[in-house]
């Protein structure tokens, strides 16, 4: 089973993926993240997500990303990331290497570990590869179609808050300092696009304006509907 929770940085992802993690410990499952062996995101060669593979099967849920960062892509990623928006074929470049280092993980590690009966929590989606690259100049129809043929989760949250939201609660965030995060136009395109993709993919939209208690009662409320878990009161 693959659950998924997209959204803007500062959005609050982390924290309910850490709390659905502990409701699944709760229950009696055993819980691993793609942390603990790796904490940068960062592989450098296929043994490394071998590796991951094996360090992760001995958990029940486990915490990953959509996609590791490859060597060649933290280099062009960080030129993205600070770039002014100027150079649409940089982030069509960043696209296609992020797609590739999503295709050798789901190889490599996601689809193993699904095939042995394991419950993964990706932190983002195709969703937000979808969206970022937009904001940063790559076509929507050219993003689309780029994940067509993706593997899907099981249930897609998409947590919201608005623009102004996500603009101060970046301020102090390493991920802040990006220029996406430093003009608040730049997050209401990004905004835009998933409003979008709410209207074109399975995405769940949560409103994360409420406490974070009643946002994880939300989540569970939504995954016992949806796929029939139930969760201790």
């Amino acid at each position: 089973m693959l659950i998924s929770f997209s959204g803007l940085d500062g959005a609050g992802k982390t924290t309910q993926i850490k709390m659905l993690l502990n409701s699944f410990n709760e229950m009696g499952y055993l819980t691993g993240s793609v942390y603990e062996l790796y904490p940068d995101i960062r592989y450098h060669s296929i043994q490394d997500l071998k590796n991951l593979q094996i360090f992760l099967e001995k958990y029940d849920v486990i915490h990953l990303r959509f996609r590791l960062n490859s060597d060649e892509n933290n280099k062009i990623m960080n030129t993205l990331e600070y770039s002014d928006f100027s150079t649409p074929y940089i982030a069509q470049t960043v696209a296609l290497q992020g797609y590739f280092d999503h295709i050798r993980l789901y190889r490599y590690v996601v689809f193993p570990l699904l095939e042995k009966g394991k419950t993964i929590i990706s932190d983002r989606h195709y969703y937000d590869e979808v969206a970022f690259k937009c904001a940063y100049g790559c076509s929507y129809s050219y993003m689309m179609n780029m994940y067509t043929d993706c593997y899907k989760p099981d249930i897609a949250f998409y947590i919201f808050v608005s623009p102004e939201t996500v603009f101060c609660r970046n301020i102090n965030r390493p991920d802040g300092k990006t220029t996406l995060y430093q003009d608040i136009t730049h997050i209401i395109k990004l905004n835009d696009i998933f409003k979008q993709l709410l209207i074109d993919t399975e995405l769940i939209k949560i409103n994360g304006n409420h406490s974070c208690n009643d946002i994880h009662k939300n989540i569970l409320c939504t995954l016992t509907d949806t796929l029939d878990i139930n969760f201790p009161n």
